[in-house]
């Protein structure tokens, strides 16, 4: 049988804590649906390639700093590691400019997640048939 727990009595830090936590989830989120997502639609057009770009950035600034995380922001950062020729990497890259190296690691992997979500979910409906790759080895053969 399923025993309801007693409710917890928060003291006001408690309560304080939980407020401000959710105020920080709040600011997250907005930053990411209204300015990174668009930006990454905008840079990139297709899933795979947005996954390799949040994945390179994430360890390109993971790599770079780790210990002053909570007060860098991204512009203070060295990532010589990015290659020149990714024009789209610097311009998603950009947006992060005042936002700490904390803040940048949460909202890549969030989106990696969001997206890798997105995909199982997906998936799960989707028909085998409807498989492009299965489509193409009925053609071959």
């Amino acid at each position: 049988m399923y025993m309801k727990e007693k409710r917890k009595n928060l003291s006001k830090e408690e309560i304080v804590k939980q407020q401000k936590q959710i105020e920080e989830t709040k600011r997250l989120n907005q930053f990411t649906k209204e300015v990174f997502y668009p930006t990454l639609l905008k840079n990139q057009k297709n899933v795979e390639d947005a996954q390799l770009l949040c994945s390179v950035l994430e360890m390109a600034i993971q790599q770079a700093f780790i210990n002053v995380q909570n007060t860098t922001t991204i512009s203070q950062l060295d990532l010589g590691t990015i290659d020149e020729k990714y024009k789209e990497f610097k311009e998603v890259l950009s947006i992060f400019n005042d936002q700490t190296v904390k803040d940048t690691i949460y909202h890549l992997s969030s989106m990696k997640t969001a997206i890798n979500t997105a995909v199982i979910n997906e998936m799960r409906d989707r028909q085998l048939e409807s498989l492009k790759t299965l489509d193409r080895l009925s053609k071959e053969e």
